[in-house]
């Protein structure tokens, strides 16, 4: 279900795209997995090829405690008053990378996005939309992957990344059938989709 998502926005050539529904395990699809809001990839050689298309990555988040809202802090975001946020980092061999897009971001306001439960969000990077020219050497041997969350209470339990290569984009998947998902676009903010309901 997830990974049809993922493959159909992939084969879609998309720069970026991102999903956010309820969840509390990292999809087993995700190669590699750890707990908590760090992750570190040890690469095999040759790992950056013409082939890499980019980044699948998954974070397990929960707010710990809800609060008034007329006591949060908001950040205005594109006429989005946002009081939680969480960003993805990225580092080779320990120097952070730079990074020619935005950085892969969510944000929400508890006035508008009860987080009542464990949530799974799930995006994917385009390796040319995102990354410099020093991304194109294979002398690198670690990849860290580092969520860093602002506003109260919201904590990262588990994270995962895969990465996308040519032969992923070109696998067919068929159980398209899920329900409702909440997507965050930057260009658009929070909104819902309902595709396959059943």
């Amino acid at each position: 279900m997830l990974k049809a998502f993922m493959y159909q926005g992939i084969s879609n050539k998309s720069e970026t795209f991102q999903i956010v529904i309820p969840g509390s395990n990292i999809p087993e699809w995700f190669s590699h997995r750890s707990v908590g809001c760090s992750l570190s990839v040890y690469l095999p050689a040759h790992w950056n090829n013409s082939r890499l298309m980019g980044f699948a990555l998954c974070a397990i988040f929960v707010l710990h405690k809800h609060h008034l809202v007329d006591k949060l802090c908001r950040d205005e975001f594109k006429n989005f008053n946002a009081t939680h946020h969480l960003v993805c980092c990225l580092k080779l061999d320990g120097r952070k990378l730079e990074v020619y897009g935005k950085q892969p971001a969510f944000r929400f306001s508890e006035e508008f996005c009860q987080v009542k439960s464990d949530h799974l969000w799930l995006f994917y990077v385009s390796r040319d939309k995102y990354f410099g020219p020093e991304w194109w050497h294979n002398s690198c041997s670690q990849l860290e992957f580092l969520f860093k969350t602002r506003g109260p209470s919201l904590k990262v339990k588990e994270c995962g990344v895969r990465l996308i290569y040519e032969q992923d984009s070109r696998k067919e998947y068929f159980d398209l059938g899920f329900s409702i998902i909440i997507l965050f676009i930057p260009q658009r903010g929070i909104y819902t989709r309902t595709r396959g309901v059943v």
